[in-house]
């Protein structure tokens, strides 16, 4: 399980700026996410333990701030004013399922997000918890366990409605395939009655041409 705590600010370095957005995470993110680096490393957990001034940018930050061949690692930036260290670049993702760049991110510690970026908002701040579950077959139990666990730590009596929301991933997955599947049928319906359409027409035209060659 990883915290994600979210924020947007000024990404500056070598005279650029950049307005993007800062996620706050642990290293467990990286592996839950599938989101490794083409460069450089990703932080560790004495990172986390430390507020360590330390990120890891998407590639559409790098090319805004340095270039589209440039490797940053080991160059500074400043985050709202705050120099952080580069000390690796994210692989590419590309646009989430909502159109969103997900290369446009700079993840930096969780803890450092909370002390050194919002200040005295320490924990009260806006994110989610993002879980791996152990199989796919496993993200419902999953799922199960992580709502009784969480409406037991927010002591919630039986009846109340929860005070939080899980997404599971899986079942969103299956929703835009299914999504994905009706508009494939539409499209098919649609080139089938232009088939049609054109047939008839084509067909027209042959008989005119026959009828003429008759006469």
């Amino acid at each position: 399980a990883s915290p994600s705590l979210r924020s947007n600010a000024q990404v500056l370095a070598e005279g650029q700026n950049w307005a993007t957005s800062i996620e706050g995470v642990s290293p467990e993110y990286f592996a839950i996410r599938s989101w490794g680096v083409t460069s450089g490393a990703l932080f560790g957990q004495s990172d986390v333990d430390g507020s360590a001034k330390v990120a890891i940018l998407g590639r559409t930050v790098v090319t805004s701030l340095f270039g589209t061949e440039a490797d940053p690692v080991g160059l500074t930036v400043r985050i709202n004013n705050v120099p952080f260290i580069v000390i690796g670049v994210a692989e590419r993702k590309g646009q989430s399922g909502f159109g969103q760049d997900l290369d446009d991110t700079v993840f930096i510690p969780y803890t450092t997000l909370a002390s050194k970026i919002q200040g005295g908002l320490q924990k009260y701040l806006r994110g989610s918890i993002y879980i791996g579950a152990a199989s796919s077959a496993g993200t419902k139990l999953a799922q199960a366990e992580v709502t009784e666990l969480l409406r037991t730590r927010h002591k919630l009596r039986d009846g109340v409605d929860n005070d939080f929301s899980v997404s599971n991933l899986e079942e969103v997955a299956s929703a835009r395939a299914q999504g994905t599947e009706t508009m494939t049928r539409l499209l098919a319906g649609i080139a089938l009655v232009s088939l049609l359409v054109g047939g008839i027409g084509i067909m027209n035209i042959m008989l005119v041409s026959v009828t003429e060659r008759t006469r």
